[in-house]
């Protein structure tokens, strides 16, 4: 399936469409939706602000696409979803379903993320052998949204400021192939102080038919498997490292640089700032 071509008409989008499935909505709260942004402006307006580098390597609106970026703490979902929302880009994160599944306020609380444009996926399967997950996914491509991913996974056993390729997971890397869409790599300093939000350039993916190349939900043969993995996950991941890398390394020092230059005492700035620890190779 391929994702649906509008033309673009010139005009920046005003406000974010949701998508609809069966007559109901995928984001069921735009009033929630639209606070949540209002509430996020107000926060890092107060402590420091949000700085937003290489927007233009973002979909462009009515452009599907995937965005997928490091993940240390929570605070960085916000970032890079406040950085998209303020440039009329319609991002829809895929979430742990862990939040979901909690007891007595899991409703509230998954319905909270959905608000903000979150879908749940069992981290514990394969997504794609998760049919509501697929289903997600082939609505959101339809309707040229941006999927947000975090191929780091977990946040747990995560050094600061330090992007591991033995950590990332390969899902974005299928769900580029599957779509044929462009993966645009990205960071945050993931502090609610002095947030930088840094993006770089697409890694442009070509789509590949699944159906016929290999059939993921049997997975009985592993020669084939493998093979694909050698010519298309790997090659593409590799690439997402280091665009993730020079995004990260680049949020850093711009954060850095913005508490130098801040007329705060020495002491706060040196609580603030990030030394960023050496890159782990990958094996």
């Amino acid at each position: 399936m391929t994702h649906q071509e509008i033309p673009s008409t010139g005009e920046q989008p005003t406000k974010p469409r949701f998508i609809e499935r069966d007559g109901h909505l995928l984001v069921p709260h735009p009033r929630l939706y639209n606070a949540l942004g209002a509430s996020a402006t107000a926060l890092f307006g107060l402590t420091g602000g949000l700085t937003v580098k290489g927007a233009r390597y973002l979909p462009a609106p009515y452009q599907a696409g995937i965005v997928a970026a490091t993940h240390d703490k929570m605070v960085g979902v916000v970032a890079e979803s406040e950085a998209a929302r303020r440039h009329n880009i319609e991002m829809y994160n895929m979430a742990k379903i862990d939040f979901w599944n909690y007891p007595v306020i899991g409703h509230a609380i998954g319905g909270f993320f959905e608000a903000g444009g979150a879908f749940p996926v069992d981290r514990e399967k394969d997504f794609y052998n998760q049919p509501e997950v697929m289903d997600m996914l082939d609505s959101i491509v339809e309707h040229n949204g941006v999927i947000s991913m975090y191929p780091q996974g977990t946040r747990k056993n995560h050094e600061r400021g330090q992007v591991s390729r033995r950590t990332l997971k390969p899902g974005v890397a299928f769900v580029a192939l599957k779509y044929g869409l462009p993966i645009t790599p990205g960071s945050s300093t993931d502090t609610f102080t002095f947030n930088h939000v840094v993006f770089r350039p697409q890694i442009h993916v070509k789509q590949v038919d699944f159906d016929h190349s290999l059939d993921f939900s049997i997975r009985k043969n592993k020669d084939v498997l493998r093979d694909f993995s050698r010519e298309h996950i790997k090659p593409l991941m590799d690439e997402l490292y280091s665009g993730l890398d020079e995004a990260q390394s680049e949020a850093h020092t711009s954060r850095n640089e913005a508490i130098s230059e801040a007329r705060l005492p020495k002491l706060v700035k040196r609580k603030l700032q990030i030394e960023r620890k050496p890159i782990a190779k990958a094996a």
